[in-house]
């Protein structure tokens, strides 16, 4: 079962729409961008803690490469604040335009923190919900990565019609489908990909991209591991080389 959550549907206030605002102003690149979707991230946390409350199962949270350290950032800084700890993944994919009606996207490279796939709950974040080819490879692969059987998917910007193709497409087995959404309408807003606002190129180049928060996290891992404390030992998943 798939759940689509998006900050409507988690309680609007003036400062989602604020940052909504500045996520359908295509002037807004680079650096300021970033900090949208940071933002964008942080209010996701915040209203799905105010709607829900402190969880009292195992989190783990997947997301893209180029979407690490801002929206995925933002929702950790949410989380975080209120001591809710998250296991995450994060996926390099590449999509290649074989026709001109045909284009299909692949997992390329990914960081896997030990103890994701021993989790309860998978949350996968998205700046939109415009991009199947691309959502389709990560939702795929994160269920398979967690062993879940469900995933909740966070975006703040759904785009109705490229959810109603993808959903023909996510796997039947085990059973993706939307349980509830909420659209957000900005005219214009799909033409340019998030990646490419935030200044890291194209398709290719964004794939070269190694976020800081993956540094980070994979910096902790080996410190654990060299300090003797107990879990697995991170694996060459845990070690992106692109």
């Amino acid at each position: 079962m798939l759940d689509i959550l998006t900050p409507d549907a988690l309680d609007p206030t003036p400062r989602t729409a604020t940052a909504l605002a500045k996520l359908a102003d295509e002037s807004v690149r680079g650096e300021a961008y970033g900090q949208v979707l940071r933002e964008l991230g942080y209010v996701l946390g915040l209203r799905l803690l105010a709607r829900k409350g402190a969880p009292d199962r195992a989190l783990a949270l997947g997301m893209l490469a180029e979407d690490a350290d801002t929206l995925g950032q933002g929702f950790l800084d949410a989380m975080s604040e209120q001591g809710v700890d998250l296991c995450i993944a994060c996926l390099w994919i590449r999509s290649t335009r074989r026709l001109e009606w045909l284009e299909t996207a692949s997992v390329i490279q990914e960081f896997v923190e030990p103890g994701f796939n021993r989790r309860e709950v998978l949350f996968i974040l998205t700046p939109t919900l415009a991009d199947r080819y691309l959502l389709q490879a990560q939702i795929t692969r994160l269920l398979e990565l967690s062993r879940l059987d469900t995933a909740r998917v966070l975006a703040p910007v759904v785009d109705l019609e490229s959810w109603d193709l993808l959903r023909r497409k996510l796997p039947a087995s085990p059973p993706v489908e939307a349980q509830s959404f909420e659209q957000v309408r900005f005219s214009g807003i799909f033409k340019e990909e998030s990646y490419t606002r935030l200044g890291l190129g194209t398709g290719i180049t964004k794939n070269q991209h190694i976020p800081q928060l993956i540094r980070e996290r994979q910096s902790a891992l080996l410190r654990d591991w060299r300090s003797g404390l107990p879990g697995p030992t991170p694996s060459g998943r845990g070690k992106p080389k692109i």
